[in-house]
């Protein structure tokens, strides 16, 4: 698989962010027009299709339309509960653990479905998402649940404990006592009180100002993010820390000066103040693809268009301010080269950072002096692998840490290997108790002694004295063999948010019950076979249809003589 440096937005799209963030080139998405936000009222929450009405239309002081209605709905916050991989991993886990459903999809509808959870919470109902669960069109909390991290949920977070353990996890607190008709929603700005009135008198919202709203600590609590783990027998044996996002920047240099806003908002003008675009810059453009793939079955509210103008600012976090990648002292000596790859994150976190199945590797090519390629490490393959990655390969191992790369068959590879209680590599998160591996960049700033306990850098990495908050610093040792130079040495650090071995480990097939082997039996109809969940299968044929390639975020290159 050729490595795919992302173009950003096309012409029309490009209308709709910054064109400082757009760079050359169209992105090519199926035509889809969009759905219209959903219009729900609960006691808590209202779905953004009910805020849209009057904060639409927005044009900032420059002239380029800034409505969050616009923005928002095309990302992954909005459609995280369409999330066709989301969906797919929870049938696959309580496939898997069928005895643990309610935990399953209690736990995976916190920060995905929050505001339908959070309503049958407040009333003791218990949680359900698949089947007749909140994703079925008819369920009572269905298009609050559609509706994902939607605006009354973000806009109504207290100030309580945040940054701290209590509300990680989804553990938000809410002022669960107000009545409708006088619910407070939070903003940044002085509230003037006539459109205030206006608002209550619509939404029943009355808004105030909150400077807890830019805070890292709101955006921590579902970016903070830790699960149970079951033990050989299936039972749940303690909690695994599968997201650490907020205590990595918390311990990193950004701290003092710079919040998850400043990077992921793209700030504008309204009326002369500064005003946030709820565009939410990511690295996982792919899954937008995915997301536009799917658009018609998803009934997705936003247009193609708006999804490529998404990927345009997502394109220009990725290349330009996620790491800084040189090649130093490359020289030949007798029949070897010699080099030193340096690799420094430029970002808050680590990098990659969230989900576990995130992977930046290095793909780095020595070329003589008439272009032959005498060493080539990271290659990738058209199936979306990596030649020589032990864990492309085996699912049972994985591609160590190096300091060094001297043969091709090493990879030096950036992310985290999780293994279940046994010590055996895995990709469920329920089966998750521990970490053979995380050596991803560390952000900037950072010592390892300040890491939290659950960020702490595992595997082969905390042996090497040249990986740390300063980056890593790789040593490359070439064997010529009778090549000539001047030899051409490129590096190029690649990004994949989706590992090829997390697809195949959604695999999970359902044997039929008794009473169904049974009923199918009277009904004279074949017998039953164990299936595969809808979610599943949907996924997997948006996968071949859509691949995760690997996106280059940097590249270097030299000549050693």
């Amino acid at each position: 698989m050729r490595a795919r440096v992302l173009g950003a937005v096309s012409v029309v799209a490009a209308l709709l962010v910054d064109p400082e963030l757009a760079t050359g080139g169209d992105i090519e998405l199926p035509a889809w027009s969009g759905r219209a936000l959903p219009s729900a009222r609960g006691d808590l929450f209202s779905a953004s299709g009910e805020c849209a009405s009057c904060h639409t239309g927005l044009v900032g002081d420059d002239g380029e339309p800034i409505s969050p209605d616009t923005t928002w709905r095309a990302g992954v916050m909005a459609n995280s509960a369409r999330d066709p991989w989301w969906r797919a991993a929870v049938r696959a886990e309580i496939t898997r653990l069928p005895a643990l459903r309610h935990v399953i999809e209690d736990r995976c509808a916190t920060c995905h479905a929050p505001m339908a959870r959070a309503e049958d919470r407040a009333d003791r109902t218990d949680i359900a998402l698949l089947d007749d669960g909140y994703l079925a069109k008819g369920h009572k909390a269905h298009k609050l649940a559609i509706d994902g991290v939607s605006c009354t949920l973000c806009h109504q977070i207290l100030p309580d404990q945040l940054g701290e353990p209590t509300t990680f996890s989804g553990g938000f607190v809410l002022d669960e006592e107000r009545p409708r008709g006088e619910r407070q929603v939070h903003g940044l700005s002085e509230v003037d009180p006539i459109p205030a009135g206006m608002m209550r008198a619509v939404s029943g919202f009355t808004p105030v100002r909150a400077p807890h709203l830019s805070s890292a600590g709101l955006c921590a609590t579902c970016h903070t993010v830790y699960t149970p783990w079951v033990d050989a027998a299936g039972e749940i044996s303690g909690t695994f820390p599968q997201q650490t996002t907020y205590l990595e920047w918390e311990a990193s240099g950004w701290a003092d000066s710079r919040s998850c806003r400043d990077c992921h908002m793209v700030e504008a003008t309204f009326a002369g103040l500064d005003y946030p675009r709820h565009l939410f810059r990511g690295a996982n453009s792919w899954m937008l693809r995915v997301l536009a793939a799917a658009a018609s079955d998803l009934a997705l509210p936003a247009s193609s268009e708006e999804l490529a103008a998404a990927i345009g600012p997502t394109t220009k976090q990725l290349e330009q301010h996620t790491v800084r990648l040189s090649i130093e002292k490359a020289r030949v000596r007798g029949p070897a080269l010699r080099a030193e790859v340096v690799v420094v994150a430029q970002t808050g976190h680590k990098f990659p950072t969230g989900f576990p199945s995130r992977r930046a590797w290095l793909h780095v090519t020595v070329r003589d002096r008439d272009g032959r390629v005498v060493f080539e490490s990271g290659r990738p393959e058209d199936d979306g692998t990596i030649r020589g990655n032990d864990n492309d390969r085996d699912p049972t191992r994985f591609e160590p840490h190096h300091e060094v790369l001297s043969q091709p068959e090493q990879v030096q590879i950036y992310e985290t290997i999780l293994a279940d209680s046994q010590g055996q590599v895995t990709t469920s998160l329920i089966a998750a108790a521990h970490y053979l591996k995380d050596n991803r960049l560390l952000p900037m700033g950072l010592t390892v002694p300040e890491l939290h306990p659950d960020t702490v850098v595992r595997g082969g990495a905390t042996e090497d004295p040249t990986f740390g908050g300063s980056g890593d610093r790789l040593k490359l040792t070439v064997h010529l063999l009778g090549a000539h130079g001047p030899f051409e040495v490129e590096a190029e650090l690649l990004y994949q948010p989706a590992a090829p071995h997390w697809f195949a480990g959604l695999h999970s097939r359902r044997e039929p019950t008794e009473e169904e082997l049974m009923l199918a039996a009277q009904a004279g109809e074949p017998p039953l076979e164990a299936t595969e969940g809808p979610e599943i299968t949907e996924f997997l044929d948006l996968v071949a249809e859509v691949p995760a390639e690997p996106v280059v975020v940097a590249r270097a290159t030299v000549t050693a003589r």
